[in-house]
């Protein structure tokens, strides 16, 4: 086991719901510690990690109809676990031919006022295609929470051209069939380099 320890970070986002007209600014500062636990195995990438995290929020939001915003600074807990078994990639692969991959996550923030919390599971499952190097990719999620008077992002895989939607509830699924066109090699210069086209 290896341990990963990141002082801080710093985000800014754009808050803004698909559903309903919220709009503003949400800067966090990040301190997280990690441990990786390597379980490789022959042919097969295998691993556990376990992440304990502190995230400091604050925002600004416009006036809304809908929401009355109150605090505008939160500190956040989260617990969590990624766990991963997948079999080794070729070059030409886009993604393991056989694996599974699951991301366990729990938030909360007890210090502030109107208490929230959040919680998602996450599950991804990679077979082969048709042809080789063509990869099936099926995705699933649950997640759960009451963010109190912060606007959050969900954790969730949510459909394309969205961020966000309204929800105290949701489940996520997905799939996805990948394969690469064509592999060009070619380079402008030292501007550019294009190894691969793919689809999905």
């Amino acid at each position: 086991a290896r341990y990963s320890y990141v002082p801080f970070s710093f985000q800014r986002e754009d808050a803004g719901g698909n559903m309903r007209d919220i709009t503003g600014k949400q800067q966090s500062l990040l301190s997280r510690v990690v441990f990786p636990f390597n379980l490789d195995r022959g042919a097969w990438h295998t691993g556990i990690q376990p992440e304990l995290a502190y995230r400091l929020k604050l925002a600004k939001f416009d006036d809304s109809p809908y929401f009355e915003f109150t605090n505008a600074e939160q500190h956040r807990l989260a617990y969590r676990l990624y766990m991963y078994n997948q079999y080794r990639q070729s070059k030409r692969d886009l993604y393991s031919r056989w694996g599974q991959t699951f991301y366990i996550q729990f938030e909360n923030w007890p210090f502030n006022s109107g208490n929230g919390h959040l919680g998602a599971v996450e599950g991804w499952l990679y077979f082969p295609g048709v042809f080789w190097h063509h990869h099936i990719r099926l995705y699933g999620g649950y997640q759960e929470k009451e963010t109190g008077d912060f606007f959050d992002f969900e954790r969730l895989r949510v459909p394309r051209g969205y961020h966000t939607l309204e929800n105290n509830e949701m489940i996520s699924l997905q799939g996805n069939y990948s394969f690469p066109v064509a592999y060009p090699d070619w380079s402008l210069w030292d501007l550019l380099y294009i190894k691969r086209l793919k689809a999905n």
